[in-house]
């Protein structure tokens, strides 16, 4: 019995606690090539699934200032966020001229409108099953980036306009 608990212990001692290595990986080969017969790397699906951040679509960020649209990637939503998509509004397409940036803003906030009411459909279905309740986390998350992004659109389509209706004022005069 006593040869049979110290096999154990040995045994024991020679593996690796999960979790304790920081990627499965298969090492690598003297000729740099890993075998075709292995899957994918864990480390390297991991990390592919968490570059998107929030997984808010690349068309829903077009335009958009960089100061919005990197934080709301990366998924770090922080207290100064809506301030800075409220101030930044209006750089929002500044090069074109006033009429085609209110159509270009306009089709833009169409498109998170519709994104947005998707996704407060999805994160409803999903708050209606107690096991998904980390989904219902990240679907919050989401709703409030499309929201961030929503209100820059909204403040650049109040300066395209205000920026539209100034030559009119200027004429009446």
């Amino acid at each position: 019995m006593m040869a049979v608990k110290a096999s154990i212990a040995n045994t024991l001692l020679g593996l690796k606690k999960a979790g304790s290595t920081s990627c499965l990986a298969p090492p690598a080969s003297s000729t740099g090539l890993a075998s075709r017969s292995l899957p994918p790397s864990p480390c390297a699906s991991r990390k592919s699934s968490l570059a998107g951040g929030l997984g808010i679509s690349p068309d829903l960020l077009e335009g958009a200032e960089p100061s919005v649209a990197a934080p709301l990637v990366a998924g770090d939503l922080d207290d100064g966020l809506m301030s800075r998509a409220r101030d930044t509004g209006k750089f929002l397409y500044k090069h074109l001229e006033p009429r085609e940036r209110v159509e270009k803003i306009n089709v833009m906030m169409g498109k998170l409108k519709n994104a947005l009411d998707a996704e407060t459909t999805s994160r409803l279905e999903l708050s209606h099953n107690a096991d998904s309740m980390k989904l219902t986390a990240q679907s919050d998350l989401r709703v409030q980036a499309l929201s961030v992004l929503l209100l820059h659109y909204c403040a650049g389509l109040q300066h395209a306009q205000e920026a539209l209706d100034r030559p009119k004022t200027g004429k009446e005069s």
